[in-house]
């Protein structure tokens, strides 16, 4: 395969070593049974997706299909693949084609990878640590710091890209999300940050958790991400992202959240304050005025000691 050809896909599992005892990436669905005999054709997945899930709804049922398709016929042999799971990054590469396991609920549907290193995350900038967990599905493609995780293993990767940092220019206003509202604000992808300001964010994370705002803020969050949610009912709430991912349900704890799917419960992933603290640099242009007044940043995001002339000292007061 030509390096230019080769892509990195972002693997998630809550049971990782499924993935790295076992030499493999995966997805579960095995009541679909094999898929190497159908066509190279979408509509053959969703059609088997149809059958072996009927009582799953149809937009659970699309995105079943769609990832059942990346996995089957996307991926190729020799691209690249990164699991994320705690304090570690494991990096692997693609061996072979699609294979089915009837015995395994976890990846019944696999590829075989050879993984080749378990490096600590602090390797990779935050920046590439938050795209490799950007989406709320367990298998996607990794585009803007690939070349971060191909260098990593020796690949060249010519189009890597570099890092841009903001200049003192204006910024270009970004619209929020919200019916009730319209207003500019900066930009929602901070490129670079200070080593200090995750450390302020998930401080400030946890004092909202302590007086109980845990699951308004992963609300607003998600909100800010472009997900539609429902106003949080105790320690959880529903949400969902555009029309093609079913509805997830999302639970507050006291140190982290877990997203499930809202029909069945079946866990897809949870999120520390560390991660949250990252969805909060990478969001923080269109999160909700509230909560930058109680994490306030700096345009360069450096912790800020005043915001609007107000003092931060204490932000979370207990109910």
């Amino acid at each position: 395969m030509d390096r230019h050809d080769k892509k990195l896909w972002a693997a998630r599992t809550e049971d990782e070593r499924s993935f790295l005892d076992g030499g493999v990436i995966g997805l579960g669905w095995p009541e679909t049974g094999s898929l190497s005999e159908l066509p190279e054709d979408r509509d053959a997945f969703r059609g088997r997706i149809d059958a072996a899930c009927p009582d799953q709804d149809a937009v659970a049922r699309a995105t079943a299909a769609n990832l059942l398709w990346r996995l089957a016929r996307e991926i190729r042999t020799g691209d690249l693949v990164v699991l994320v799971h705690g304090p570690t990054a494991h990096l692997g590469v693609v061996t072979g084609e699609y294979a089915f396991d009837a015995s395994s609920a976890v990846c019944a549907h696999r590829r075989p990878v050879e993984w080749k290193k378990s490096l600590p995350r602090e390797s990779f900038s935050r920046e590439a640590l938050r795209e490799t967990g950007a989406s709320p599905v367990p298998l996607f493609a990794v585009r803007r710091y690939a070349g971060e995780f191909f260098a990593a293993l020796g690949e060249p990767y010519l189009e890597a890209p570099t890092p841009v940092r903001r200049t003192a220019a204006p910024p270009k206003a970004v619209p929020i999300r919200s019916a009730s509202a319209v207003r500019t604000a900066p930009p929602s992808v901070p490129l670079s940050a200070p080593a200090d300001t995750e450390a302020f964010v998930m401080g400030r994370i946890r004092r909202i958790a302590e007086a109980g705002g845990l699951a308004d803020l992963s609300a607003a969050l998600l909100r800010a991400m472009g997900w539609r949610t429902e106003r949080p009912d105790g320690s959880g709430f529903t949400a969902q992202c555009g029309e093609l991912l079913p509805p997830m349900r999302v639970d507050a704890g006291t140190d982290r959240i877990q997203i499930c799917t809202a029909d069945t419960g079946v866990l897809l992933r949870s999120a520390d304050v560390r991660d949250l603290a990252g969805l909060v640099l990478l969001h923080y242009g269109t999160l909700e005025e509230r909560y930058r007044d109680l994490i306030p940043l700096r345009a360069d995001l450096v912790p800020a000691e005043e915001r609007d002339g107000r003092r931060t000292e204490d932000p979370v007061r207990r109910p």
